[in-house]
């Protein structure tokens, strides 16, 4: 029973690694064409508005140039460093998200984002 505890364990800890690493690589992004799939697949998910599209256009511009900015540094190349600045970058992003349409369309983003994600890198 042990053993099977374990495995369960170091299963489940397995898991959660491989999404949350591919989460942060959902907001990585280097140019705006980048910036600019990101948001033409969110807009297509989420069917925003021509305001909500703009205000996110700019968020995401805006978290692009940070990120080009800090790993343009050498220390920052370190793969925890990564991490934790795209971490960072997810949750700004995604709590402007939040307010900009509301929790009940975050909710449909939440259930929608493994789909645009896979959209995402079958493009890329």
């Amino acid at each position: 029973m042990k053993k099977l505890f374990e495995t369960l364990l170091v299963m489940t800890a397995i898991i959660t690694i491989a999404i949350a690493q591919s989460t942060y690589d959902f907001y990585k992004m280097q140019n705006k064409s980048e910036a600019d799939a990101v948001l033409n697949a969110l807009n297509t998910e989420l069917k925003l508005s021509d305001s909500q599209s703009a205000e996110l256009r700019e968020l995401l511009y805006g978290s692009m140039k940070g990120q080009v900015e800090i790993f343009q540094k050498p220390e920052n190349t370190d793969a925890d460093v990564v991490q934790g600045v795209l971490r960072r970058q997810t949750g700004h992003i995604e709590g402007n998200l939040q307010e900009m349409i509301g929790e009940a369309k975050f909710k449909i983003y939440l259930q929608k984002k493994p789909a645009i994600e896979k959209q995402l890198h079958e493009k890329n």
